[in-house]
C-alpha cells in the first residue's frame, strides 16, 4: 500500500512543472522517500486544513500546507489545500451573501497547473458580487500561494512572514543508475526518438532538457506577468526579484505586500473595514487546532449581544422614520382641508359671477326685442330665444328689425301718399321718419 500511494503522489512532484519553494519540494519529496507507512510520523490532527469559517459578511478561508489543483491523498495526509476546494469554498461564501473575503496564507506552493486560471476565478466571483479580497500572510506566501493572492485588494503580512519566490521549477527524477546498481538493467524500444527522455547510458536526453527549460521559461513569464498584472508593477521589476523570497519590510518595499500587521493590529483593521463593524471577525489565526474549529463560549455570546443591540439600533431609526412619515401624512391632509375649502368657495364666487352675468345678458336681449315687439309680444317670445347663442339671437333680433321698418315704410306712404314717380321730397320723407317714430313710441 505504501508503495503504490508513493507512486501515486510522486508523480504530482516529479518531472512537472512546479510553483514551490526548494525547501518545501525537497520536504515533500523527502517525507514520500522515507516514510514506512502512510501516516508515519504525521499527525492527522495537526495536519488537517482547516475549515471555512464565516460570519454575516466575512469570510476566513485559509490556503495552508501544498497546494494542488485537487483533492488526493496528499491532501488529506499533509493539510493541502485544493484550488478546486478553494474555489468552491469562494463560491459557496458568495451565495451566502459575503462581501469581505480574507485569504489566511501560510504556504510555500505547490501546482503550477490551474493556479492562475484559478485566482482569475475566485477575482471574478467576488467582483460578480461586489465583495473585496483582503490576504493576511501569516508565515510564508511564496509562489503558487503568492500566485493565488495577488488577485487581492489589499495584501497584509505579519512582520516575521516572507513572501515572493516568483518563479518555476522541475524535479526531474532518474533512478535508472540506482536500478543498474541493483543488478537492474533498463532497454527502451521505441517508435520516435522523443518517447523516452534518456539515452543509452540511462542519463536524461539533451533535447528533453532543453524542451523542459523551454516550457519553465514559458511558465514563468505567464506567472511573472500575472504578479505583475494583479500588482500593478511593471514585468521587469517583477523578473528583477530572480524569485526571492523577501521578509515583511523588503516585500513591502518591492511592491509584492501593501501593509505589515501583526494579529492583534490585523483583527481591528478588520473591524474597521467591515461593513457592517458590530459583529465579531471569527480569525484565529495561530491559535490550537480546536479554537479553529470552533468559536470560545464567550466570543459567541459578544456576537449575539451586539447583534442585538445593532437590530435594537436599526429599530429606533425605523420607529423615527415612522414617526416623521406620519407628521408628513397630517400636514399633508390639512393642506387638502384647507385647499378644499378654498376651492369651494370659488366656485361659489364663480357660480354667482356666472348667473349675474347671465341675468344682465338677458335683460339686454329683452331691451333688443323690446324696440321691435311689444311688451305682450316679448313675453311670449322670449323664453324660446334665451337660449340661442349670441350670433343666432342677433339674427333674430335683425329679422325683427327689418319687419318693423318694413311696416312702418308702408304706414307712412299709405298716409303721405307718393308722387308721380314714387318718389317722396323732402318734406314727405319727414314725414314718413316721424311717423316711423310715433309708431315706435305707441309700440
Amino acid at each position: 500500500m505504501a508503495h503504490k500511494l508513493e507512486k501515486l503522489l510522486g508523480s504530482r512532484i516529479n518531472n512537472v512543472p512546479a510553483l514551490i519553494m526548494e525547501d518545501n519540494l525537497r520536504e515533500i519529496v523527502s517525507y514520500l522517500e522515507t516514510r514506512d507507512s502512510p501516516s508515519a510520523g504525521i499527525s492527522y490532527e495537526d495536519t488537517k486544513r482547516r475549515k471555512m469559517s464565516m460570519t454575516d459578511n466575512i469570510a476566513m478561508i485559509p490556503i495552508t500546507g501544498a497546494l494542488t489543483y485537487e483533492s488526493n491523498f496528499m491532501s488529506a495526509l499533509c493539510g493541502m489545500t485544493s484550488y478546486q476546494g478553494l474555489l468552491a469554498d469562494v463560491e459557496k461564501a458568495a451565495k451566502a451573501g459575503i462581501k469581505t473575503f480574507v485569504l489566511d496564507a501560510d504556504s510555500g506552493g505547490g501546482e503550477a497547473f490551474a493556479m492562475m486560471s484559478t485566482a482569475d476565478s475566485i477575482r471574478r466571483r467576488v467582483d460578480d458580487v461586489g465583495g473585496r479580497i483582503i490576504t493576511y500572510v501569516d508565515g510564508t506566501c511564496a509562489s503558487a500561494c503568492f500566485g493565488l493572492t495577488a488577485i487581492s485588494d489589499e495584501i497584509i503580512a505579519h512582520p516575521n512572514s516572507r513572501v515572493g519566490s516568483v518563479g518555476v521549477v522541475v524535479r526531474l527524477a532518474n533512478d535508472n543508475k540506482a536500478q543498474k546498481d541493483k543488478g537492474y538493467e533498463t532497454t527502451y524500444i521505441t517508435s520516435a526518438k522523443s518517447k523516452v527522455p534518456f539515452d543509452a547510458e540511462g542519463a536524461f536526453k539533451k533535447g528533453f532538457i532543453d524542451d523542459i527549460q523551454s516550457q519553465v521559461d514559458e511558465l514563468h513569464t505567464e506567472f511573472a506577468s500575472h504578479i505583475a498584472t494583479y500588482r500593478d508593477m511593471s514585468l521587469e521589476a517583477v523578473n528583477n526579484t530572480e524569485a526571492k523570497v523577501y521578509g515583511s519590510k523588503q516585500a513591502l518595499e518591492v511592491g509584492f505586500i501593501d501593509k505589515i500587521m501583526n494579529h492583534d493590529e490585523f483583527f481591528s483593521y478588520l473591524e474597521e473595514v467591515n461593513d457592517k463593524g458590530a459583529t465579531k471577525v471569527p480569525l484565529m489565526i495561530n491559535a490550537s487546532s480546536k479554537d479553529k474549529e470552533n468559536l470560545k463560549q464567550e466570543e459567541v455570546e459578544s456576537m449575539s449581544v451586539e447583534k442585538v443591540e445593532a437590530l435594537q439600533t436599526q429599530l429606533d431609526a425605523s420607529v423615527a422614520d415612522k414617526q416623521e412619515l406620519e407628521s408628513k401624512l397630517e400636514s399633508a391632509l390639512a393642506s387638502h382641508v384647507e385647499l378644499s375649502g378654498e376651492l369651494t368657495q370659488l366656485k361659489t364666487e364663480l357660480d354667482s359671477l356666472t348667473k349675474s352675468n347671465l341675468d344682465t345678458k338677458l335683460s339686454a336681449r329683452k331691451s333688443q326685442l323690446s324696440e321691435y315687439l311689444s311688451d305682450d309680444e316679448v313675453a311670449s317670445v322670449f323664453e324660446s330665444f334665451s337660449g340661442l347663442d349670441d350670433k343666432a339671437f342677433n339674427s333674430v333680433v335683425g329679422t325683427y328689425r327689418a319687419k318693423s321698418i318694413a311696416e312702418d315704410k308702408s304706414d307712412a306712404f299709405l298716409e303721405t301718399g307718393v308722387g308721380g314717380e314714387g318718389e317722396l321730397d323732402t318734406k314727405q320723407l319727414s314725414g314718413v321718419m316721424n311717423k316711423i317714430k310715433q309708431n315706435k313710441a305707441k309700440a
